[in-house]
């Protein structure tokens, strides 16, 4: 059921069983998919872009909400909490983001930007409170921003006027109570900085090393899978695919006929950090008896 005053879809939008959808206004992009049982109701406008995939059974509640292109969760997905009956009720989800049943209470506004990972069971929490503020308990309340480039580790939670810089890691198990600068490795409870992330230091023989051992593991999962008929071949910082070729440098591909091996290995480079996007991510699975 999509009830809305404003509705704009793109191509091959798909909805899955027992999804509904109540706004003021709803776009979505091409080729996103809203999967069974997921419930949104939302006072003002629901934004999805391209590509994108909301996992099964997830919730969605609040003013507004805009999840971008090529945003993935594989369900369990809860946006809300109990301020969601409020103005800045708002959330803003960037371009190639994961996340999985994960908890975003947006009492307060919520800007996650582009490429954020969020691993299982994180909570993003804008509102803590228990007992009487008038009588000098403790009281939180106020927005979260997540920079580009970052990943939550599982089991953490990140506390209201927090900003997490851009290339940050969040260990696993942490519980962030205050800024995070950019590049910066934090973990524990509450987190501090464990050290800081120097990029680019690589020189060319050491990235060629690298990628020769990723090549090799993955000809070496294709050999496990029982897949035959792969022509790999490395010129750093290309790789040639059969007929595809992929750049790791750029992390960009020119594949004129996409197939299951392309898709494939695509897949497997994501799980090295190593992201092609503009596809939907899938691996070749053979059942060995």
């Amino acid at each position: 059921m999509i009830l809305c005053n404003k509705k704009k879809v793109g191509y091959k939008f798909k909805v899955g069983k027992n999804v509904k959808i109540v706004c003021d206004t709803m776009i979505v992009g091409d080729e996103t998919i809203i999967e069974d049982g997921t419930d949104i109701y939302l006072h003002g406008k629901l934004e999805i872009g391209n590509l994108s995939n909301i996992g099964p059974n997830t919730t969605i509640r609040g003013n507004n909400v805009s999840i971008g292109s090529e945003f993935f969760s594989d369900g369990g997905l809860e946006i809300g909490g109990g301020g969601w009956h409020n103005p800045i009720a708002n959330l803003i989800i960037g371009d190639r983001c994961v996340m999985h049943n994960n908890h975003i209470n947006i009492n307060s506004p919520i800007t996650i930007c582009n490429h954020v990972g969020l691993s299982p069971n994180v909570d993003l929490i804008t509102h803590g409170y228990w007992l009487s503020i008038l009588k000098g308990f403790p009281f939180r309340e106020g927005p979260i921003t997540i920079k580009d480039n970052v990943i939550v580790g599982r089991n953490s939670i990140i506390l209201a006027n927090v900003l997490i810089g851009e290339n940050a890691v969040i260990g696993a198990g942490s519980i962030v109570t205050k800024n995070v600068d950019a590049y910066h490795v934090v973990g524990g409870v509450p987190a501090k900085t464990i050290y800081i992330i120097k990029p680019n230091k690589l020189t060319m023989t050491e990235k060629e090393k690298i990628a020769k051992n990723i090549i090799n593991e993955y000809k070496k999962s294709l050999a496990f899978r029982k897949i035959t008929d792969v022509k790999i071949n490395l010129e750093y910082p290309k790789v040639y695919v059969n007929n595809a070729v992929f750049n790791l440098e750029k992390e960009t591909f020119d594949v004129k006929d996409h197939t299951d091996i392309t898709d494939d290995f695509r897949d497997f480079m994501r799980r090295k950090g190593i992201w092609f996007y503009g596809r939907r991510f899938k691996s070749i699975r053979k059942v060995i008896l």
